[in-house]
């Protein structure tokens, strides 16, 4: 039987840390048969879920959950990217990439390396950055302050003295280095001389940067924009359709947004800018499955789509509605089930209606808790 000094009360990837003469080791975590011989100087740490850091002085390796050695006890600092990749720097400055067998695949004498896809490695040198691929071919020179990769859109973002541009992959330019900052998600979001601009992901304008404020995007391919404090809204094509006439506007759900008047008031615009209904109500929440709560004099009730209140205001608090057309309500501390009528399904009983699915509900009643059937 082995004898340690000390077993671990807690495991690394199933391997419990040994301890005998002052030198680590593992064990497997059930019957306790050794794994790695104890010979690491600190005690080990995990690096990820694949794999365990092991010591020799202050120098790193690190082996997978099985105790297989990938990396000696050699390098300075080492980063699991992820399974089957692996960056390890070495005494050198230098950095080593290696694969899930230990198999060195490329060494880079850089200042510096962010490892991104299974080809792609952002190096910098001197204060300027490039990209490498993992057999060291270079793709974009190092001639950038700065390059982030955008994964979604298979796009560098860069910073070049002190304006951002965008180029492919294959270092075409997609946008000319010529902003103050740049955004990449659905499309291309830029800022320029304090205003924003909207191009789409081949470069194509949408929204010139030389009015708006602030930008946001929305669902559809519409475009929330702001002059001095007031929104509108613009489409895919760059047509203001919606003049910045509204204090706020939502995000469009199911083709309705909230917008809010200089008096704090609410009401509804469809995707086409057109009002559905007075701007009168003092809270709105979103269209839920062609409704929308909204509040008025104090009360919550409901609109329908075409601005209409279907249901009236008399409520304390509301739900939305469901998929299957009922809402939860409440009114002096007691809770019912609506249809998209206003028709109350229940008693206004129960003390809470916490989830409705198929077609029952989960209720508290004096207390207690229980199920019924709509």
């Amino acid at each position: 039987m082995k004898r340690y000094d000390f077993i671990s009360h807690y495991s690394i990837h199933d391997l419990v840390p040994v301890l005998k003469d002052g030198k680590w080791g593992f064990v497997t975590g059930y019957g306790y048969k050794e794994v790695v011989a104890p010979k690491y100087s600190k005690c080990p740490e995990a690096n990820d879920r694949y794999y365990i850091t092991v010591f020799s002085g202050n120098q790193k390796g690190l082996i997978n959950k099985d105790g297989k050695e990938i990396l000696p006890t050699i390098y300075k600092d080492i980063q699991v990217e992820n399974q089957d990749r692996i960056i390890a720097t070495c005494a050198d400055g230098s950095y080593v990439i290696v694969d899930f067998n230990g198999t060195e695949l490329i060494r880079l004498v850089y200042d510096d390396i962010s490892y991104y896809t299974d080809d792609i490695i952002i190096v910098s040198k001197d204060g300027v950055s490039g990209v490498v691929t993992i057999s060291g071919e270079v793709k974009v020179p190092l001639e950038y302050v700065k390059i982030c990769y955008e994964l979604k859109a298979n796009m560098f973002t860069c910073k070049k003295k002190d304006v951002w541009g965008v180029i492919s992959t294959q270092n075409k330019i997609i946008l000319p280095f010529e902003f103050d900052g740049v955004k990449v998600g659905q499309h291309i979001k830029v800022y320029k001389n304090g205003c924003y601009g909207i191009y789409n992901c081949n470069g194509k304008c949408i929204i010139y940067p030389d009015k708006y404020t602030y930008i946001t995007e929305t669902f559809g391919d519409l475009f929330i924009v702001e002059i001095d404090d007031y929104e509108g809204v613009v489409d895919k094509f760059g047509a203001n359709f919606v003049p910045c006439k509204y204090r706020s506007i939502g995000h469009f759900m199911n083709g309705y947004a909230m917008v809010e008047n200089d008096d704090g008031l609410y009401g509804y615009i469809n995707v086409v800018g057109r009002e559905i209904c007075k701007l009168e109500y003092e809270e709105a929440k979103d269209f839920v499955n062609g409704m929308a709560a909204v509040k008025l004099n104090g009360k919550w009730g409901y609109i329908n789509i075409i601005g209409k209140l279907t249901v009236p205001a008399i409520y304390d608090n509301c739900s939305c509605f469901y998929e299957k057309g009922y809402a939860v309500v409440s009114r002096c501390g007691k809770c019912t089930v609506i249809d998209q009528k206003g028709k109350e399904l229940f008693p206004l009983i129960y003390d809470d209606i916490r989830e409705i699915y198929d077609d029952h509900i989960k209720v508290t009643y004096n207390g207690e808790y229980g199920i019924v059937k709509l």
